[in-house]
């Protein structure tokens, strides 16, 4: 995937008054580093805080919600848990979207074998072509596939084994009656997603306070192809946005309607740099 495939949803948030920041990680997208791959799961985590302090140093005062797909709705359900636990000092989010995310795959053939691939030496890092499909929108198909050739980025089954790491994280933590998180957060999943887990986002949904799951009638896993999956995230956001301004009794409302209006460029980020997107 890359940013592109967003931007569209990115407008819709503009549109209601908000300032959108888009990036992709590191191997993805615009971005530098091994095309479709990592080292360490948590790449993606460092490259998405730098980001996010990014977009507080740009817009001081205001509310910073996040909404984030798949792969990388694990990563930031990992920067949760570390922020749960005090590993990270830094301010974080005041809201999170996930869409999708990649907390535990969804218990199929497919995903059975693609693991079992993944942690084979050496054959792992070949680059290969998604083995589901992964939208029932035919212009989504077409723009996933002009993008992958384009950029490079189909992921390597490697990228599946590192990133198996991440949820063995979340498998301990979501074992606990209760997740920790304080902030609002919303999760919006397909009901024929056939790549991450509904039961885990259940789960997560179910040990935090006062959090809203959202099931996507006949949703496959990429919701921003789907005008149902669109419709269902931006009705997400718009809640815990709400959550946020009702609990944020110091909210800069001036600053707010300062950083309306616009999408950030897409940050363009090297490997080594920490910076990086799903």
């Amino acid at each position: 995937e890359s940013t592109q495939d967003w931007m569209h949803v990115a407008a819709k948030m503009n549109q209601a008054g908000s300032r959108v920041y888009v990036f992709d990680p590191p191997g993805q997208g615009l971005s530098s580093g091994r095309r479709g791959d990592v080292e360490d799961s948590r790449e993606w985590l460092s490259a998405y805080r730098a980001v996010l302090a990014k977009a507080r140093a740009e817009n001081p005062g205001a509310r910073l919600v996040v909404l984030v797909h798949s792969t990388g709705g694990g990563v930031v359900a990992d920067d949760l848990h570390d922020r749960v636990n005090g590993h990270v000092h830094t301010v974080g989010p005041d809201g999170v979207v996930l869409s999708a995310p990649y907390l535990d795959l969804r218990p199929n053939v497919v995903n059975t074998i693609s693991g079992a691939l993944s942690g084979i030496p050496f054959a792992n890092r070949m680059k290969v072509p998604p083995l589901v499909k992964l939208s029932d929108d035919d212009l989504g198909v077409t723009r996933l596939k002009q993008l992958q050739k384009a950029t490079g980025a189909k992921n390597t089954l490697h990228f599946i084994d590192v990133m198996g790491e991440m949820v063995k994280r979340h498998e301990a933590w979501l074992s606990s009656a209760t997740s920790g998180v304080t902030v609002p957060l919303g999760v919006v999943q397909g009901e024929d997603d056939n790549v991450t887990n509904p039961a885990a986002s259940k789960a997560l949904v179910g040990a935090t306070s006062g959090a809203h799951f959202t099931s996507v009638a006949t949703g496959s896993h990429d919701l921003q192809w789907d005008a149902k999956g669109v419709a269902a995230l931006l009705s997400s956001w718009t809640q815990v946005v709400a959550d946020t301004l009702e609990s944020g009794a110091n909210t800069d409302r001036d600053a707010l309607t300062r950083s309306r209006g616009t999408v950030a460029p897409s940050a363009r980020v090297a490997s080594g740099a920490g910076l990086a997107r799903d």
